[in-house]
């Protein structure tokens, strides 16, 4: 099966549904990466996501869409898994202003191997991450997409995210505030939260470097949403008094793709650890 970019990220992302100990849920979304820890010659898969949006989560509800025989997907069959304990799987970028967290899905995977369930995804790999020098040949507006869950919205019948497209609202070269963020212009609502986000440009770019256009199509991973900004307006209602709502203003903040190596690092801690300990029982 033949697919173009953006059916690679269409398979790419989770819906996270993140229930309390009160059942209290937040909605939001996290995507699938594969790192790579040496000596291991083979991928290891894990969940991605902000540390906002599984705090003091118990339970989180995941669905994946199952394959076929061949591979193919089955994009109109998928399988739910319950996770307990939520929270207490991920492990947290060692930067703690950094909101992002990643959790190892091989156990899931392998379980539902064994059930005879078989599932699809497109994992995002290192070979698509903007590094700085990456960055510092964007022009200052670029077009990009993100996919994810705005509101928790999705199709629920396909198991699929919904499709976003803006522009850079800041030169990605640059540190936002100081911070490896920068802003894009494009609508940002709750449930949006762990998207990544592409500078996705399918029929040709322009080439800053070499001052040219180039004709073929280019994708790259800029980086992961977090949030957005708001403004305030305050309301006059007869019966309450002045109420004040919080409006998006259509400004998300991304954080730079390449705080993953980071996040990467603390995770190989993580897996080496456990080997050891594996080979310490046996």
């Amino acid at each position: 099966m033949k697919l173009l970019y953006s059916d690679y990220l269409m398979y790419s992302t989770l819906r996270l549904e993140c229930f309390n100990k009160d059942n209290l849920v937040c909605l939001g979304t996290g995507f699938i990466f594969n790192f790579y820890f040496s000596p291991f010659k083979y991928p290891i898969p894990v969940l991605i996501t902000n540390k906002h949006i599984i705090k003091d989560s118990f339970i989180g509800d995941l669905k994946f869409t199952l394959s076929d025989n061949s591979g193919n997907p089955l994009d109109n069959e998928f399988v739910g898994i319950k996770c307990t304990n939520f929270a207490d799987r991920f492990i947290m970028h060692p930067d703690k202003s950094i909101d992002l967290c990643g959790m190892f899905l091989g156990e899931i995977i392998n379980s539902l191997n064994m059930e005879n369930k078989k599932i699809f995804y497109i994992p995002l790999e290192k070979s698509i991450i903007a590094t700085k020098s990456i960055m510092e040949g964007l022009l200052s507006v670029e077009d990009v997409i993100m996919v994810g869950y705005p509101n928790g919205i999705w199709d629920e019948v396909n198991n699929k995210p919904i499709f976003r497209k803006g522009i850079t609202a800041t030169s990605p070269k640059f540190d936002y505030n100081g911070k490896k963020e920068f802003l894009i212009d494009l609508a940002c609502f709750p449930g949006s939260s762990g998207s990544p986000v592409f500078i996705y440009n399918e029929s040709g770019y322009t080439d800053k470097i070499n001052n040219s256009y180039n004709m073929s199509s280019r994708i790259i991973f800029a980086g992961i949403l977090r949030g957005g900004h708001e403004y305030t307006i305050q309301i006059d209602d007869e019966v309450n008094g002045t109420v004040e709502t919080s409006i998006p203003n259509n400004l998300g903040v991304v954080i730079k793709a390449e705080t993953i190596f980071e996040l990467e690092a603390e995770m190989s801690k993580k897996f080496y650890f456990n080997i050891r300990r594996k080979i310490d029982v046996c």
